[in-house]
């Protein structure tokens, strides 16, 4: 529906045709040469050029074409089908029926809904692929796809058939997506749990250093197994076979048995070290497929200088240097800004103990520096330049209208997972004194992870106390508040021992320095052990001699596995990098070697990585109901058996859900701007133009 409108009171209309009319009427009413005309040829030369006039007038009043135009959308349904193997465990006999009844089912919502049909396993498919292959099971990047791909506004409905297992990516009934869409879901798989011992999670640190003792902590779970004793084993891939290491007992007395094993271990030599974790079979266990797990180390050869760069002297100085003393792999060098004898080179990481400062602001830092990259671990303090250090870097920015500090006690990010620290040293670190943090606004970029909150007075806040960055392959850590020598000395009175304080700052150090490479090759896996099934992916680079990342040469590849067989590629280049998908292959470790030659030199890199057996949908196959139903209650959707199929299809087709979307649009024209009408006002004058000399008056 089109109307019109003006900007200036319609009156003016009537104004308009009252100065086009008596302008006509005194060009043909007092002059001679219309005498001989009949009054119906004055009249049409008179009505020709008044609304011509009247036309021209009217556009100064700059009028508006309001135009309706109504729009009308199918309404969306997408139905997520789960593929992965832990659907199809139990429902092997049951799965043709199935797909035969639902795929009526979608064809009868088809009459109603533009039906989109995704396959949910390892990754979301956009085709129907029915396979039930997938090595892991992530419900939630279903919800991330509909908020990202589709038009969440036009999404009506989402059906996702599933057996509420998931073993990656978030907990999905927390989406925001259920706030806006009803998810309905089709209940898979079974829900029987039946006797099984297995191990749920390992976590240890991925890197280390020649010589340094980590803990490789085992989480295990059993349900019926009571009273059973067995007992966990873990082995060290050594010379081709499995050497038995430690070897702890397992008392199996409740009906739900949980408990974590602690295994502390060390290494001497640099290398990738293969552990695998395994637990005794308990007789009538259902899956024993999880009883084992596989995990590797990467153990680091070098010794680490690290600079500390102080402002002026201070207690956290000590507490810090005798802290990365104690770990033979670091060789610790003091100076202050003041002192002009000390110089960055050979240095992998550099402490910033209140810098930057009066005495050293941003620009001074920044050349010193000189783009060498190196890896900074920021210590804020009272002498801390607030403004100079947000210049300094881009991660983390202090807003505060006044200078002052607040006192900030620390509280543990349960989320961090840049690396681990062992349960009793976390139990010390809630009881630490607080430090003294500058006073502000903290706004921080998506690369910067906190270890410890800021706990100020009773409230506790997001703002970070210790954090980490990792931004374009370098890395940094911040310690917002000085007062570090306290942690160490309340500890030591309360235990004799200063490992928790110690630990945590040896950890940074060794996170902020693991990323220092200056190799002119550099082939880095995906990651270190890949799942079963998984593609393996590579990314590569090669630096020229002014160290710029080019890709003209080519880049070889050849993968050799544990029969020692060798597999050839050849590396795809992308932009200035390169990158290789060799495929999935059989469990076991890998070996590789990449070679590129350029400028008359070759350059080449080695390394190991393995394929676990584990596969994370062998190690929970009981079905999870209750995820599937509290995400339809939660989104106001419901709950369906997979006997129930019929019941879902009518009661999507007689909800108010299958109705479209109608939605208007609104579009101001100013009128001014139609060419048209100033070619209709020139006709309009043309024409009488024409008949005045058609009739011969002039």
């Amino acid at each position: 529906m089109d109307q019109i409108s003006f900007q200036y009171s319609p009156w003016y209309l009537l104004l308009f045709l009252v100065i086009a009319s008596g302008i006509s009427y005194l060009v043909y009413s007092k002059k001679a040469a219309f005498s001989d005309k009949s009054p119906l040829q004055l009249t049409l030369l008179a009505a020709l050029r008044a609304f011509a006039i009247f036309l021209l007038l009217v556009l100064l009043l700059n009028p508006i074409l309001k135009s309706l135009t109504e729009y009308s959308n199918r309404p969306i349904l997408v139905f997520a089908q789960d593929g992965s193997r832990s659907v199809t465990h139990k429902l092997k006999n049951d799965l043709s029926a199935y797909l035969s009844a639902r795929d009526q089912m979608l064809d009868e919502l088809k009459e109603n809904f533009d039906v989109q049909t995704l396959d949910l396993s390892d990754k979301i498919h956009t085709v129907k692929r029915d396979s039930f292959d997938g090595h892991s099971s992530d419900l939630n990047s279903l919800f991330e796809y509909c908020s990202d791909h589709l038009d969440v506004s036009n999404v009506k409905a989402i059906v996702l058939a599933s057996d509420g297992i998931y073993n990656q990516g978030k907990n999905p009934l927390y989406n925001s997506i259920l706030k806006q869409i009803p998810v309905y879901t089709i209940l898979q798989g079974d829900t029987t749990q039946s006797k099984d011992l297995s191990i749920v999670n390992i976590f240890h640190n991925e890197i280390i250093h020649a010589g340094d003792e980590f803990i490789a902590q085992i989480d295990l779970k059993a349900f019926n197994c009571n009273p059973t004793k067995t007992q966990i084993t873990l082995k060290e891939y050594k010379n081709d076979t499995w050497q038995t290491l430690q070897v702890q007992p397992i008392d199996i007395s409740d009906l739900n048995y949980f408990q974590t094993f602690d295994f502390r271990l060390s290494t001497n030599l640099a290398g990738i070290y293969r552990y695998k974790a395994e637990l005794g079979i308990v007789s009538g266990e259902s899956n024993s497929l999880n009883n084992t797990r596989e995990f590797y180390v990467q153990v680091l050869d070098s010794k680490i200088k690290i600079l500390i760069l102080a402002n002026s002297p201070h207690p956290d100085i000590s507490a810090i240097r005798s802290a990365l003393q104690a770990n033979k792999n670091y060789q610790v060098e003091l100076s202050f800004i003041s002192d002009l004898k000390f110089n960055t080179d050979k240095v992998q990481a550099i402490i910033l103990h209140q810098i930057p400062s009066f005495l050293a602001n941003s620009g001074r830092i920044q050349n010193l520096l000189s783009n060498k990259n190196i890896p900074l671990l920021y210590v804020l303090g009272e002498s801390t330049q607030i403004s100079e250090f947000n210049k300094l870097q881009s991660e983390i920015r202090i807003q505060a209208a006044t200078k002052g500090i607040n006192e900030a006690l620390p509280v543990i990010n349960n989320d961090f997972k840049s690396f681990t620290l062992s349960p009793d040293i976390l139990d010390h670190v809630e009881k630490f004194p607080p430090l003294n943090a500058p006073f502000g606004t903290y706004e921080q970029q998506s690369s910067v992870s906190t270890l410890l909150y800021q706990k100020i007075g009773r409230v506790e806040t997001k703002f970070p106390l210790w954090a980490l960055s990792d931004q374009n392959g370098i890395r940094s850590a911040f310690i917002f508040g000085d007062g570090i020598w306290k942690w160490r000395l309340s500890e030591f009175n309360s235990t004799g021992l200063t490992s928790a304080t110690d630990e945590i700052i040896s950890q940074t150090l060794q996170f902020i320095t693991t990323k220092n490479d200056d190799r002119r090759l550099r082939v880095k896996p995906a990651k270190n052990i890949f799942a079963s099934g998984e593609h393996l992916r590579f990314n590569a680079e090669f630096y020229n001699d002014n160290f710029t990342r080019i890709n003209d040469a080519d880049l070889h590849f050849e993968l050799i596995d544990f029969n020692k067989n060798k597999y050839p590629f050849v590396f795809s280049k992308e932009l200035d990098f390169y990158t290789l998908n060799c495929g999935s292959f059989p469990p076991g470790e890998y070996r590789y070697q990449a070679k590129i030659s350029w400028n008359q030199k070759e350059y080449q890199q080695e390394g190991r990585f393995a394929i676990s057996g584990f596969e994370l949908e062998t190690a929970n196959t009981t079905a999870d109901h209750a995820l599937l139903r509290n995400i339809a209650l939660n989104s106001a959707g419901k709950s369906y058996s997979i006997d129930q199929l019929k019941q879902l299809s009518q009661d999507l087709k007689t909800s108010h859900l299958h109705k479209p979307t109608v939605y208007f649009n609104m579009e101001f024209k100013p009128l001014i701007h139609s060419k048209w009408l100033f070619v209709f006002a020139f006709l309009l004058l043309a024409i009488e133009w024409f008949l005045r000399r058609y009739w011969g008056s002039y």
